[in-house]
């Protein structure tokens, strides 16, 4: 087992692509990491890890009781939600220190309390601190394991296979792409060209998209005009709520030697929260991470990809042509793409989703209705929508590019 005596971080993260938080009110101190084992001698361990909507989830133990936490490279600080520490007998009303989160959404209460022990396969962290914070109910998890548990190891992981290797070293091979990382934060910030402009992204496993720029670097560099073909949608859930894009297809991406054509990217309309921080210029995520084995040495300042073999695979987006978002108990349509198949079909801002292809639609099926909108197409959706006035029909789409 090794175990790792934890600081106490506190800085911005995406969360789980769909939430971004910066504590801005706290005041700690804690000792630095202190290894009390050592993986210089060459020991590595491997985990299996479920993989949702491109959302790595692990199974870990928080003082020493089951919890399934999300993996994720841009939140700087472990993360438990309420309900966990509920569940896990943590009080954060009463062992905690409040302080506030700014989102991408917008502002969120939050708390730091004590923790004995943060487990996962063969390491620990202890006498550690956690943040006891609120996540969308779609993501369905407990917490997020961030820098504050990674920095203390190499970092590999492997989408195709669906596992994580904690290790001591990293080794470069033969055809690998090595990208400098520079530590924003704590956060891993790399180079990205896109279409000949350059910028500083976040390599982003907890975001289940593939691109998401800023606005600010979108306007600095009018990629609006550059790509006047787009849809803007919900593309999004965040801490404090939803996170509109602009969705346009990107010509060609970079990342050191590595070239990736006809992305389906998000230009963020984000003019508030971490997004508008100026920390970054942008977050890639699953969608272009998943095409190669991806090696995070924080010691070495760098991020080797490997080639999975996928790098070609075609990038989709939402081809429906409806926005949604979470309102109440339901997931609900918030806007219509002119022209598009669900204006075709009938869909009318205000729908409630009730069920899809047969399955009732809850609050908590965000992921399951993105993932059909993204589907080829020629594929069909088929919707039992309720009215304002609580009558219900049924609709079919036909999805369809339309970037």
């Amino acid at each position: 087992m090794l175990s790792v005596r934890s600081r106490v971080f506190i800085s911005a993260a995406i969360l789980m692509g769909i939430a971004a938080f910066l504590p801005i009110s706290a005041s700690l101190a804690a000792p630095p990491p202190e290894e009390t084992s050592d993986l210089r001698d060459g020991k590595a361990f491997t985990i299996p890890f479920t993989l949702s909507r491109g959302h790595i989830y692990v199974s870990v133990k928080v003082n020493g009781k089951p919890a399934t936490f999300g993996l994720d490279t841009d939140a700087y600080t472990n993360v438990l939600t309420p309900e966990a520490a509920k569940r896990l007998g943590i009080d954060a009303s009463e062992t905690g220190k409040s302080t506030t989160a700014v989102g991408v959404g917008g502002v969120q209460k939050s708390w730091i309390v004590p923790i004995d022990s943060l487990t996962i396969g063969g390491a620990s962290l202890t006498n550690s601190q956690i943040f006891v914070l609120g996540l969308p109910k779609s993501a369905k998890l407990d917490g997020l394991l961030g820098y504050q548990f990674l920095c203390n190891f190499v970092t590999s992981i492997d989408y195709q296979a669906k596992t994580v290797t904690f290790s001591a070293a990293s080794s470069p091979k033969t055809g690998d792409v090595v990208l400098e990382l520079k530590p924003t934060r704590g956060v891993p910030v790399v180079d990205v060209d896109i279409d000949g402009v350059r910028g500083r992204f976040q390599v982003d496993t907890g975001d289940g998209g593939s691109i998401e720029i800023v606005a600010k670097f979108a306007e600095r560099n009018h990629l609006a005009d550059k790509y006047p073909r787009h849809i803007d949608l919900v593309t999004g859930l965040g801490v404090g709520g939803s996170v509109r894009s602009s969705v346009v297809r990107l010509k060609t991406l970079k990342l050191g030697t590595a070239v990736l054509n006809n992305v389906a990217g998000n230009l963020s309309l984000q003019k508030t929260g971490v997004f508008a921080a100026g920390y970054f210029d942008g977050v890639i995520g699953y969608g272009i991470l998943s095409r190669f084995k991806i090696t995070l040495d924080y010691q070495a300042a760098r991020v080797i990809l490997t080639d999975a073999g996928i790098k070609n695979k075609p990038f989709d987006y939402n081809r429906s042509g409806v926005g949604f978002d979470v309102a109440g108990d339901g997931l609900h349509v918030t806007e219509i793409i002119p022209g598009g198949p669900g204006e075709q079909a009938g869909v009318i801002v205000g729908d409630e989703i009730v069920e899809l292809n047969g399955s009732p639609v809850g609050e908590t099926e965000f992921d399951r209705v993105t993932a059909a909108a993204q589907g080829a197409p020629g594929e069909k959706m088929r919707l039992k929508l309720r009215a304002a006035d609580k009558a219900e029909r049924d609709v079919t789409l036909t999805l369809r590019e339309l970037i």
